[in-house]
């Protein structure tokens, strides 16, 4: 595919949990998300060029985050932040004007651009017997 003919991809609209599941299965197979849902729309037409290698860059910006989790976690709290060669390039609350950004900035490129916040886990409290 010529480079001119390329866009970005986003998943508007889409199940939050079909939209984590294709993330497994392209993260499973070392591609990006772009290659995996291309590869199974048009075979003959998904991107072929590095995507092993982009898929390692991937992998080591994801490691990137879970080191540095809780300092991301107090500077961009609830924020996306997207996260080039293990550094943050840019960060903003929306994901969309972030995308819109980085990639005008960095070319159409795999990006890790993770939600920061501390998951919330709720336990319910045994009651106590009145007696």
């Amino acid at each position: 595919m010529a480079a001119a003919e390329k866009t970005t991809l986003y998943l508007r609209g889409m199940s939050r949990s079909v939209v984590r599941a294709a993330k497994a299965a392209a993260a499973r197979e070392g591609v990006t998300l772009a290659h995996w849902i291309s590869s199974r729309i048009a075979p003959g037409d998904a991107p072929l060029v590095q995507e092993r290698e982009a898929g390692q860059d991937l992998v080591s910006d994801l490691a990137f985050y879970e080191e540095h989790r809780a300092e991301l976690e107090r500077k961009y709290p609830d924020e996306y932040v997207a996260l080039i060669e293990r550094a943050v390039v840019d960060h903003d609350p929306s994901f969309e004007a972030l995308a819109a950004r980085v990639f005008r900035k960095h070319g159409p490129r795999p990006v890790c651009m993770p939600l920061v916040g501390r998951a919330v886990v709720r336990v319910r409290s045994p009651r106590r017997a009145a007696g």
